[in-house]
């Protein structure tokens, strides 16, 4: 399962999406469900899922399901 597949699990997990696709159409500037609570408990929920630990820079970057792949990507890169 890809990054973006998975976050798209955790997206729908944390917003109760319908489906899966609708997670890639979210986006925080836009979309009145993406308060802070939404955004923390969307932080807490990568965070498990991946077995990462974001700064409070990385989780401020996080707008949208491409956003969250590239900060997971930077970690990953990190990492190594």
């Amino acid at each position: 399962m890809s990054v973006e597949d998975r976050l798209r699990a955790i997206f729908s997990e944390v917003f109760r999406l319908a489906g899966t696709a609708e997670a890639d159409e979210l986006d925080r500037r836009s979309d009145d469900r993406w308060d802070s609570f939404h955004h923390m408990a969307l932080m807490a929920a990568i965070e498990d899922g991946f077995g990462v630990e974001l700064d409070p820079e990385q989780m401020f970057r996080v707008e949208n399901l491409e956003s969250a792949a590239a900060v997971l990507r930077e970690v990953d890169a990190g990492a190594r």
